[in-house]
């Protein structure tokens, strides 16, 4: 009986655990990299071919819609985000959000 030094005894591979997520499982709620670019079109859908509006009264625009609705943005179920990021009107935009 050869217990020790007998050749190449290697463990048996074992499967690598693969993480299961349920199907259940809610979906992260948007980040805010994803929450700016939704203010980016949702400012878009307002000012459709910037309707005079210049770079910097843009860029002031965005600050402000941004403080207001940051929180709410990240705290928006995933659907509502996919639905108003694919809105082509406003009226489409606003109509993703029930609330």
């Amino acid at each position: 009986m050869c217990l020790a030094a007998c050749g190449n005894h290697t463990e048996p591979a074992r499967p690598t655990p693969e993480l299961v997520v349920p199907r259940d499982a809610p979906e992260p709620n948007p980040t805010d990299a994803e929450c700016d670019g939704l203010i980016d079109h949702a400012i878009d859908l307002q000012t459709p071919g910037d309707a005079g509006v210049g770079s910097d009264d843009r860029t002031k625009l965005r600050g402000e819609v941004h403080a207001r609705v940051l929180a709410r943005c990240r705290a928006m179920p995933r659907a509502v985000y996919r639905c108003a990021l694919a809105a082509t009107t406003l009226d489409a935009f606003t109509s993703c959000d029930p609330n």
